[in-house]
């Protein structure tokens, strides 16, 4: 039993946060030229055409999803505006393609994982990047083929509160709610968490 629990709690994680990566890069992969097809690859699990190693997903950090918590209307008010104007200055810096500077609004938790051999492999098997023959080989690859083409317009429409110092921040896109950051308040300073 709490091996099934662990193996569906890393494969929620994996369909929001990769999920999220490739349907906000499908949005702008007319940019990018069409090319090649995607191939399958045995012992992968295929979550919303995005396929996941299950060695990726039995490495990940599991924490059991958490439910959202009910904060005041000034502690909402208060992190709404925090959060929109950091994703102002993220759109600006992606925009950019300021890797540099974008690397200073992410957790080392958040650098760890994107930076691993195993899930950058795992997302340059998803289609869309197969189609274009874009391969991950380090965060500045993750950065420059999935975040840059995926991530320079996002706008705030809602907060979701995990606890007082983790937010999903929300865009409503075709009337559909999709997270579009996970944020965690380190020392003061939101950063892009897992």
């Amino acid at each position: 039993m709490q091996r099934s629990r662990f193996f569906f709690s890393a494969t929620s994680i994996a369909i929001v946060v990769l999920t999220l990566q490739i349907v906000l890069a499908c949005v702008s992969a007319e940019h990018l030229p069409n090319q090649g097809t995607s191939s399958t690859n045995q012992g992968t699990t295929t979550i919303e055409q995005t396929k996941i190693s299950t060695s990726t997903l039995q490495q990940m950090d599991v924490t059991l999803l958490k439910a959202p918590i009910q904060v005041s209307q000034a502690v909402f008010t208060k992190t709404f505006s925090e959060v929109e104007a950091l994703i102002a200055e993220l759109n600006t810096l992606i925009r950019a393609r300021d890797y540099t500077r974008w690397t200073n609004f992410l957790s080392p938790e958040y650098t760890v994982r994107m930076s691993d051999a195993q899930v950058l492999s795992d997302l340059s098997a998803s289609p869309i990047l197969k189609r274009n023959e874009r391969v991950l080989h380090s965060l500045a690859d993750y950065f420059n083929y999935v975040v840059v083409p995926s991530r320079n317009n996002i706008k705030l429409n809602d907060l979701v509160f995990l606890s007082e110092n983790e937010v999903e921040a929300i865009m409503i896109r075709d009337t559909k709610r999709v997270t579009v950051y996970r944020l965690i308040n380190i020392n003061g300073q939101w950063k892009i968490g897992l």
